[in-house]
């Protein structure tokens, strides 16, 4: 199981609980946008043809993100080392189908990655 996890405000109780909010800037939810938020919008009836392309630009973005190593840092210890999960409003999954892979799964990723000896 992956130590850095992200879930969906969508999921009730989510939005009670404790998590690190990694989407862009929502004002009706008093969430405050995160510099590694995705730039990508989908249309609303989006294909997963859409979501690759999405994901496929936010990969290369996310890369090459100027400010990533720092932000990855923060990101590290206000997770508290992946106790505290991310959050964002895109991954989301019916009960018994794959979750929607979205682009904090790639930040989550990258925290895997970077810092192993926390991961086990």
């Amino acid at each position: 199981m992956s130590k850095y996890r992200v879930v969906n405000l969508r999921t009730p109780g989510v939005k009670s609980s404790n998590f690190v909010y990694v989407g862009r800037a929502n004002a009706r939810s008093g969430l405050v946008g995160h510099p590694l938020a995705s730039p990508f919008t989908l249309p609303k009836n989006a294909t997963a043809a859409d979501r690759e392309d999405s994901l496929a630009k936010y990969g290369h973005w996310f890369l090459c993100h100027p400010d990533r190593d720092k932000l990855l840092a923060q990101l590290r210890l206000d997770t508290d080392c992946g106790r505290i999960p991310m959050a964002c409003w895109c991954t989301t999954a019916e009960a018994g189908e794959t979750p929607i892979v979205c682009h904090v799964q790639i930040i989550a990723n990258e925290l895997e990655k970077r810092y192993p000896e926390e991961t086990k």
